[in-house]
């Protein structure tokens, strides 16, 4: 169970985490620059622009050079061939970037051909609308890795935002032995709505309805967003501490219920766990205090992947945990804030 003193803390980190989720901000992350220019046989720079580093995804700091990064004009690979075909094409530099220009509204799939067979090959979607300069960070797995990956998932699950918020996405990656691995995916928004960054943050721009997408190697996974044009909605804000625990530990869950950017007291959370047997909840429901914020403790008492979720009304929020049957290497990272 949890004590008293782990309580205190808990909350008051989870509000700080709670305040940097509503936080209404421009976040705009690029790529870092190189020495010389990536080569981009492209012609046309009418259109849109989409830019980025190709890097190691397990130490994002490892550029790889001579990557080949294009965008087919029809969907077949196939249209690469002589290097003919494609809408735009790049070659990374020694820093690892590329530039892709004069790319046509709308979506697009962007393959990149890591010329190294130690690395695995990988495709993902992108949204090129009006015009818009575009900036993505592809990690590319080792191939000796990508082998041992199973399954890729990514929280929250089918959210509602408001123009200006900004939600962090998490992608958890799973190994054939069950095991939680760090990675970093390539993520990409479709549908219009927003821009993500390379860490996961997603800031909703404009009301629509569109994808949350995270690719490593050749598995991708995603998450439904819908930006919603009102002043007033409600929401519930989930955060657990860890995303790894063993067979007989205990945790626990945060949740706020929000209408607008305003935490609400007195509001019922519906607890669940699909699936079920891995986790035993204490509560299946808990009610907001006066400051809009409950939790529920839970064990674990099976291994597997699991995602917990907690429910208000139509909106939910989802977080997978991971429980294996030895205990897992956990980090605690505290968000210091910089004056």
């Amino acid at each position: 169970m949890i004590d008293a003193r782990t309580a205190v803390h808990r909350r008051a980190t989870s509000w700080a985490y709670l305040a940097c989720a509503l936080l209404v901000g421009t976040l705009l992350l690029h790529a870092g620059c190189g020495g010389g220019s990536p080569s981009s046989p492209s012609g046309s720079t009418s259109g849109g622009t989409l830019e980025g580093v190709v890097v190691d995804a397990g130490d994002s700091s490892q550029p790889i050079a001579d990557a080949y990064v294009y965008v087919p004009a029809g969907t077949a690979r196939a249209a690469q061939a002589g290097g003919t075909g494609n809408l735009a094409e790049a070659t990374t530099d020694a820093s690892g970037r590329y530039v892709l220009q004069g790319l046509p509204p709308g979506e697009h799939t962007v393959f990149v051909d890591a010329g190294d067979a130690s690395y695995v090959d990988t495709s993902f979607p992108v949204g090129i609308f009006d015009g818009l300069d575009d900036d993505v960070r592809v990690p590319l797995v080792k191939s000796e890795l990508d082998a041992l990956l199973d399954t890729l998932a990514v929280d929250p699950w089918d959210f509602q935002a408001l123009p200006g918020d900004e939600v962090e996405c998490f992608a958890t990656v799973i190994d054939k032995e069950g095991r939680l691995r760090v990675l970093a995916p390539v993520w990409t928004v479709t549908g219009g709505v927003g821009t993500i960054s390379d860490d996961g943050i997603f800031k909703a721009t404009e009301a629509g309805t569109g994808k949350i997408i995270a690719t490593i190697g050749g598995r991708s996974a995603s998450t439904n967003v819908e930006v919603v044009d009102v002043a007033q909605y409600e929401w519930v804000w989930l955060d657990v501490p860890f995303r790894a625990m063993a067979v007989g530990d205990w945790l626990w869950a945060d949740a706020a219920a929000v209408l607008g950017d305003e935490p609400q007291p007195g509001e019922t959370i519906e607890w669940s766990t699909d699936p079920p047997g891995i986790l035993n909840l204490s509560e299946s429901s808990t009610v907001t205090d006066e400051e809009g914020f409950t939790f529920v403790e839970f064990e674990a008492i099976a291994a597997g992947r699991v995602t917990l979720k907690a429910s208000l009304g139509q909106s939910a929020a989802t977080q997978t945990l991971v429980v294996t049957e030895e205990p897992a290497l956990q980090v605690w990272v505290d968000v210091v804030p910089h004056s």
